[in-house]
């Protein structure tokens, strides 16, 4: 089953989490996150991505429930519901959880997307 339009947000949510990783490369502790200005505007721009990352598997999984009933897994579950949190929520964010994410969720996303991409298109 091979469908042009699955690989083509997959390739976008590979690319959000290819930026978001570059852009966090010298982000070591969570309070790097809000340590100035700069910060605080490379913080913001992160959560937008993650939003977009979000938002894109929830389009996925809408749209192709039959792939991410098999492939669906706990970081894309996080990722979606992060969407919402970031939407509706964006005051109460915390800098650690969303460190967190960058550092040790988002290369597992990227597994799964190659996973997906194996076992789907």
């Amino acid at each position: 089953m091979s469908d042009l339009l699955l690989d083509d947000i997959l390739a976008d949510i590979e690319e959000f989490i290819e930026i978001v990783l570059a852009r966090t490369v010298n982000i070591h502790v969570a309070d790097d996150f809000i340590s100035d200005d700069n910060a605080i505007i490379l913080f913001d721009s992160i959560l937008m991505r993650l939003q977009a990352i979000g938002e894109l598997f929830k389009s996925a999984e809408s749209r192709y429930k039959e792939c991410f009933e098999t492939h669906k897994n706990d970081d894309i579950v996080g990722i979606i519901k992060l969407r919402d949190i970031i939407s509706h929520h964006y005051i109460d964010l915390d800098a650690e959880i969303i460190f967190d994410i960058c550092k040790n969720h988002l290369p597992n996303l990227m597994d799964s997307i190659r996973v997906i991409r194996k076992n789907c298109l």
